[in-house]
């Protein structure tokens, strides 16, 4: 039989496939997210073991995307540690990230690991960076540069094999040049910039992250809900979510415990059931199939060519036209791009 601690890890695992599993579905069907070459940039900067600095506003999804960069990375089988620099008080930061020997201040009964041994093999991400205070900047500065570091109180260096994956909320090269944060450490840290895009500018995402949010919070709704009403999906839609993917969870899972069979627009927040529904936008280039006039496969393969060719462009267009280089981005091999252009008449 399994012991308790042995139960929850395995339980914790299974919740971050799931959320992993959230993540690269959301790529997968996002038009913006795919011209944006996110899954491509997620997947290329995955196999390369360089430094990522993910930006974007809070609950976009920052820390899933890096665990799915970790898991898609040859260091899957390392450890992902988290640390939230926001949530730690600017004091105790230093002993988070460098552990302390023991008897090195006052308190310190033993010697403490800290999260750049733990991480050892793996990836550390440093979630709102920006809140790491100067000096220990500059301590994290001589780790990037040396991959060695001392314990506080210690004398001896210690040497780690980690990736580090940092992210913020805020411009970190604006507080560089205003001299809050070290520019020489912003650099270290960009290796590879990912922008994510806030919900409001993927709102096609809404019904797909809905439904996946439905189906999960099932088990611990004590009645069934199965659906959300077509109305209802339209307000979702409508509302701007400043606290973007981690905000829509939460209405889906507030809407499940009041929502009888399915969701209804009276079972929503009353600041999403007041967002205008405005006339759905039209574009005069796009024709619409009506049905009869092509089958379904058919259009969803034409949809696919479309984004798989404007996806190509972006990618060129990115990297100057250097081929190897937007192969590299894509996700594919030189050989598969040149395909792919012949076949799309590129």
């Amino acid at each position: 039989m399994l012991d308790a601690d042995y139960q929850k890890e395995v339980e914790e695992l299974k919740l971050e496939v799931a959320e992993m599993s959230d993540l690269e579905a959301f790529m997968l069907s996002s038009e913006n997210v795919q011209k944006a070459v996110l899954h491509g940039l997620v997947r290329s900067v995955a196999k390369a073991d360089v430094n990522v600095l993910l930006t974007g506003e809070s609950g976009t999804g920052k820390e899933l995307t890096a665990r799915v960069i970790h898991q898609l990375s040859t260091r899957s089988k390392g450890p992902f540690v988290a640390i939230d620099c926001a949530a730690i008080p600017e004091t105790l930061i230093e002993g988070e990230l460098f552990g302390h020997e023991k008897g090195s201040f006052t308190g310190a009964d033993a010697t403490l690991q800290g999260k750049l041994e733990t991480a050892n093999g793996g990836t550390l991400f440093l979630d709102e960076v920006s809140n790491i205070p100067t000096s220990v900047q500059a301590k994290l500065l001589r780790f990037l540069e040396s991959r060695e570091f001392e314990r506080i109180g210690g004398r001896k260096s210690i040497r780690t094999d980690i990736r580090i994956i940092a992210a913020t909320n805020t411009d970190l090269e604006e507080l560089a040049k205003e001299k809050k944060f070290r520019m020489d450490l912003f650099y270290r840290l960009n290796e590879f910039p990912i922008s994510i895009p806030p919900l409001r500018e993927r709102r096609e995402d809404i019904p797909m992250l809905s439904n996946r949010f439905l189906v999960k919070f099932q088990d611990a709704i004590q009645h069934k809900v199965v659906e959300i009403s077509p109305t209802a999906m339209q307000k979702l839609q409508a509302y701007h979510y400043p606290g973007n993917v981690r905000e829509l969870r939460n209405v889906i899972k507030r809407a499940m415990v009041v929502a009888k069979n399915q969701i209804e627009v009276n079972d929503l927040p009353v600041e999403v059931q007041k967002a205008q529904v405005g006339p759905k936008k039209i574009d005069p280039e796009i024709h619409v199939p009506i049905l009869g006039e092509v089958s379904l496969p058919d259009a969803v393969r034409k949809k696919a060519q479309e984004t798989e060719r404007q996806m190509i462009i972006d990618a060129l267009k990115k990297t100057g036209g250097h081929h190897g280089k937007a192969a590299e981005l894509l996700g594919i091999t030189s050989r598969t791009l040149y395909n792919k252009m012949r076949d799309l008449g590129l």
